[in-house]
Parts: structure tokens; C-alpha cells; sequence
């Protein structure tokens, strides 16, 4: 378990391509792929140009969403998806919430339970 939340490495395109020489494009869509070519056209989905580049081996993450099924209780407190360091976080704020609620309510179960002991009819 990754203790401290600054310890995770949050990787960019420069630091990709600096620390592992892989070039790695974002807000892309791949519109074709010719691996007789190895080649990939992409979109810029911000500008809309399409470029056609070259490639040695092509990792394709097309950051979809996950498949919410149509299950009852889906949509319920405490079910979660993860894909993000933020998504991770409300997972983690989640679980010490309730971790803080059910220290709270041991603490005074015991204590309620102990003036119980020592009361005398």
C-alpha cells in the first residue's frame, strides 16, 4: 500500500518521453492503425488536425469509462470505480469516515456498557 498520497509519480508526455524515451500523445483518437506499416493516424481533439505517425511498438489507453451494470444497488454509497488518483481518494476519505464512525460508536458502546456494570439496582 502506497502510504502518502506525494509518493505516487504523476507521469506526463515530457516525462515520458525524457525518462523512457516513449512519446506518448494525449487528447489523440486514433482514427486508423496499419501494422503492415506501423503507422497510426491521429485525430487532435482539440484542433482536429490528423497527422499519420510511425511507430516501433503502440500501446493504445483510451481512458473509457468503466461498464456500470444495470445492477440493483449500483448506484448506492460505497460503490465506487477507480481510475484516478482522485478516485482513489474518495474511496480512501470514505473508508476513514466510516473507519472515525464505528471508533465513535465502539467507544461508546464500551463506556455506555461499563456505567451499566456499576450501577446497582
Amino acid at each position: 500500500m502506497i502510504e502518502k498520497e506525494a509518493s505516487l509519480m504523476v507521469a506526463n508526455a515530457p516525462l515520458f518521453k525524457v525518462q523512457f524515451a516513449i512519446e506518448a500523445r494525449t487528447n489523440c483518437e486514433a482514427t486508423a492503425v496499419s501494422p503492415k506499416n506501423k503507422t497510426v493516424d491521429l485525430r487532435d481533439v482539440t484542433t482536429g488536425a490528423v497527422t499519420t505517425e510511425s511507430y516501433d511498438k503502440l500501446v493504445l489507453s483510451p481512458g473509457a469509462l468503466s461498464i456500470r451494470l444495470p445492477l440493483p444497488g449500483i448506484d448506492l454509497p460505497g460503490i465506487f470505480q477507480v481510475r484516478t488518483v482522485p478516485d482513489a481518494r474518495t474511496i480512501r476519505q470514505w473508508i476513514e469516515k466510516g473507519t472515525d464512525f464505528l471508533e465513535e460508536c465502539t467507544s461508546t458502546a464500551a463506556s455506555s456498557s461499563s456505567s451499566r456494570r456499576g450501577a446497582r439496582w
